[in-house]
């Protein structure tokens, strides 16, 4: 093994345990952790065998291993912008109604006796 092999095996290696241990982790959904855990152990795969990377890409009909690489990380990164503005939003719409339910909770209604006038 290289000396960039066993580094960047030791980092994809944190990621999975920081994943796993972290609080955000117990609240996602199973498919995503099962997902991140395939792509985690594919980076490895790929990190220490080169050579099963170059032929999945023929398989594929892509040149070199390399670009499809590359274009994995593409959609995988449209996908992850695309999940975290969708949690966005859920989360956005979440504070619009805890502020609305707050503001009710906390108006005043007017006195009856002030409203009839002099």
């Amino acid at each position: 093994m290289t000396p960039v092999q066993i580094l960047l095996t030791g980092a994809v290696l944190l990621l999975i345990v920081l994943a796993l241990r972290s609080r955000r982790s117990q609240r996602t959904r199973a498919a995503k952790k099962v997902a991140f855990l395939i792509f985690a152990f594919a980076s490895i795969t790929a990190i220490l065998f080169p050579s099963v990377v170059q032929q999945a890409a023929s398989l594929v009909g892509v040149g070199r291993g390399s670009d499809l690489v590359l274009y994995a990380t593409v959609v995988l990164l449209l996908y992850a912008s695309l999940d975290f503005y969708l949690r966005l939003q859920d989360v956005d719409e979440q504070v619009t109604k805890l502020s609305r339910a707050i503001a009710l909770m906390h108006a005043q209604v007017p006195d009856e006796a002030s409203d009839s006038g002099p």
